[in-house]
């Protein structure tokens, strides 16, 4: 999993010192809405609350050239909430301080993000990103019928349920285009806000009228069916179907309930609210949420926000979807930081031809020729790692359930690290690294609990003028590793290595030592050092790898550092 992303604007030096000018361009590849735009202030004292307009400096910044409105990116927030923060004797909700601008019809939408980074008001300034749900179309080639729910016996299900059948408390949050109300294999799991009848009246006070059955967040409205795209109702049935029921199929979460959030339009199949559904999900109390969509060349500010929101502040752990592009890839959500990205495997546990790989994948499961629920009350087959996604979904909602001890990054880590390693087989070899740590295997991750799990988060690095790597210059990189689960032995160490011509390692071990849970140790004052070549162009992305080794615990992680541009004063 992912607890860092490195993102750099180019680079402007004057004789007195560095500094930086942020500018932002939209990726080609990616999906926007032409109109819309995030943009986060910092916290004043004359912060907009809810319901009420924005003032002074803040009422400025949103009503700049081209804005044709702004209003609260998450309007139910309240600052009774118990994750509202007080400091210097004011209160706020740590999502308060994000709009959401409407922009004139003839606005150029980069044009005002850049004039609104120029703000020092503004902490980012984003388009709102479009996604689709990730599925392999059905055709012979792509989705050929070789078996029923025949990926239960390679993860290990079997095994894990004589352990460990979940708990009716803990809910999986689908997040997709809507289930099947009706499914005989699905309504049994729903989960129930019995908080909020069917009556039209808000009775719990959340802002959502009778939303006992899940909701509808993108026509907002209390029956979130899956009335145009059936993608929701096969990814339900995977992590939540009703298990031991003598009918269909069963869900990896057995006992565990999920509810619907419906996140494409109706008609359309339109991307809507789908990072604000996220939020919702954590605050109605789900332990898992599950995100089978992303789109490449998307990363979001806004979303990321949402997403620590959701997992540190809300203790609900997020999974997703890596995406079925071929090609080294980074989609999102699942590359964002605090989320469990998903690839996918064939039963024979050796890559799909079609499944994206990339370094921040963190664990992959079986996504080709996949059966699970469909539309009107029937089954079918479908492949993507949209379906890998809610297979571990509902193994790690059986993990909440039987260490309810462990936080939301921390069942993640214990998913993560009990995997089963199939770089050996078939082609995988290819792909070392770019497979996460290897195949979910439920009976592991509930078995072999005393396991570390070191990561490395806040990496910085230093050229000796500041946060800058030019070609030539003599680096040094620190950061923090923190180990998740069971305590490390005195010997623990890590290692970072780089496969790049252009870099020369000089100092690249750290002994990490004793680590008990959730222990932070930094190199700050023994960092590792480098050399970048002479030759080393600018903008070009460096990929580092770093292992972790204590006796039998082997663990790896990527990051990269973009070289600084050469625009200098």
């Amino acid at each position: 999993m992912k607890y860092y992303l490195l993102h750099f604007l180019l680079c402007f030096t004057t004789v007195a010192g560095l500094s930086q000018q942020r500018s932002y361009t939209i990726d080609k590849r990616a999906s926007y809405a032409p109109d819309i735009v995030i943009v986060k202030l910092k916290h004043a004292a004359d912060v907009q609350t809810k319901g009420k307009a924005a003032t002074s400096r803040s009422k400025s910044v949103l009503s700049a050239p081209g804005i044709n409105s702004a209003t609260p990116a998450i309007p139910y927030i309240t600052k009774k909430d118990k994750s509202a923060r007080t400091i210097k004797g004011q209160t706020f909700h740590p999502l308060e301080n994000i709009y959401r601008l409407t922009l004139d019809s003839d606005a150029d939408i980069e044009q005002v993000i850049n004039e609104l980074l120029k703000s020092d008001e503004v902490i980012y300034a984003e388009p709102y990103y479009d996604h689709r749900p990730l599925t392999i179309p059905n055709d012979p080639e792509a989705n050929p019928a070789i078996g029923k729910q025949t990926y239960l016996d390679v993860i290990r299900a079997y095994d894990a349920w004589t352990i460990e059948q979940g708990d009716t408390s803990v809910v999986v949050a689908i997040l997709d285009t809507g289930v099947d109300l009706d499914h005989a294999d699905l309504y049994g799991n729903l989960s129930y806000n019995y908080d909020d009848p069917i009556n039209g009246t808000d009775d719990d006070g959340d802002g959502l009228v009778d939303n006992f059955q899940g909701w509808d967040m993108a026509n907002f409205d209390n029956i979130p069916e899956a009335d145009t795209d059936d993608h929701g109702i096969f990814v339900a049935g995977l992590s939540s179907a009703s298990t031991n029921n003598g009918l269909g199929i069963a869900g990896t979460g057995y006992n565990t309930r999920h509810m619907p959030i419906k996140i494409f339009l109706s008609g359309s199949n339109g991307f809507y609210r789908g990072y604000e559904a996220i939020a919702l999900a954590a605050d109605m109390g789900c332990k898992v949420i599950n995100l089978s969509w992303g789109s490449p060349g998307s990363y979001s500010n806004f979303a990321q926000d949402i997403i620590n929101y959701a997992v540190i502040d809300k203790d609900a752990a997020i999974v997703a979807a890596a995406g079925n592009t071929k090609g080294l890839l980074d989609f999102y959500p699942a590359s964002y930081d605090n989320v469990l990205s998903v690839g996918a495997t064939n039963l024979d546990d050796t890559k799909p031809n079609w499944s994206t790989y990339s370094y921040n994948i963190d664990i992959v499961a079986p996504g080709q020729s996949i059966f699970s629920t469909a539309a009107a009350n029937s089954y079918g087959f479908d492949s993507g790692t949209s379906l890998s996604a809610p297979l571990v979904s509902g193994a790690l909602a059986l993990l909440r359930s039987r260490f309810p001890e462990l936080n939301a990054v921390q069942a993640m880590e214990l998913l993560r690290i009990t995997t089963d390693d199939i770089y050996a087989i078939g082609n995988n070899s290819d792909y070392i690294g770019l497979m996460g740590t290897g195949r979910l295997n439920m009976f592991k991750a509930l078995t072999e609990t005393l396991t570390p799990a070191v990561r490395a988060k806040n990496i910085n690095y230093n050229n000796g003028s500041g946060a800058y790597a030019f070609y030539g210059d003599s680096l040094e990189v620190s950061m923090d590793f923190v180990n998740y689960l069971y305590k490390t032995s005195s010997s623990a160490s890590v290692t970072i290595s780089c496969s790049s011509p252009y870099v020369t390692l000089l100092d690249k071990s750290f002994r990490l030592g004793s680590l008990a849970a959730l222990d932070t140790i930094k190199n700050m004052t023994s960092p590792f050092k480098m050399l970048l070549s002479h030759d080393l162009p600018p903008n070009h992305k460096l990929t580092f790898r770093l292992d972790f080794k204590d006796g039998a615990y082997e663990d790896f992680q990527y990051f990269q550092i973009v070289i600084s541009g050469d625009y200098i004063n």
